[in-house]
């Protein structure tokens, strides 16, 4: 099969531009990740670049804190420690007020467990056929479900044991079962 000469040109003019895109493209590349001129030493950089100054930082000290540093890794609050995103302003006084703190920080309350939030289902009955399992009657806000042992409504609440005065249900993204007692009408 012969190859017209308008698609060898077009073949050529793609060829070409394929070439020059990556070579911008490896060009960008190595400028953003060398952004400092080799001919300089790094040293000399460092020192020639004037550091931008923030207005968070105007009037603040550039030397380390140790006391609020010491302060803030002992004080741990919650489960997951210390809220690093929460900016704090310690001002240790002196050495009596930085120990008090650690004495009051050093006995840490343990964080109270909240029970699990109510299951909302309500239970209000079953119905038994001879050859079929129990079925149960629950209310899920405004809808019935007719279920049996095993099922799971709403992908979240599973059916775990079915007595004639209760039935026990499963949270499964809490991951807590609850008693569900029969509701009398």
């Amino acid at each position: 099969m012969r190859i017209g000469t308008g698609n060898k040109q077009r073949l050529r003019w793609t060829v070409a531009l394929a070439a020059a895109t990556s070579l911008l493209g490896i060009y960008n590349i190595s400028k953003s990740l060398n952004p400092v001129p080799s001919s300089m030493p790094a040293a000399t950089t460092s020192a020639a670049v004037p550091k931008k100054s923030n207005a968070l930082d105007v009037g603040r000290e550039t030397r380390l804190d140790l006391d609020a540093l010491r302060f803030s890794q002992q004080n741990m609050s919650g489960i997951g420690g210390r809220n690093i995103f929460r900016v704090q302003e310690t001002a240790i006084k002196s050495h009596q007020s930085s120990t008090k703190r650690s004495e009051e920080s050093s006995v840490l309350q343990p964080p109270q467990l909240q029970p699990p939030p109510r299951i909302p289902l309500t239970f209000y009955g079953f119905a038994d056929r001879s050859p079929e399992p129990r079925r149960i009657f629950l209310q899920y806000s405004d809808q019935i479900f007719v279920t049996k042992l095993g099922d799971t409504i709403e992908r979240r609440y599973k059916i775990v044991a079915i007595s004639p005065k209760s039935v026990t249900i499963e949270d499964l993204l809490q991951n807590y079962q609850q008693l569900i007692p029969l509701v009398d009408r």
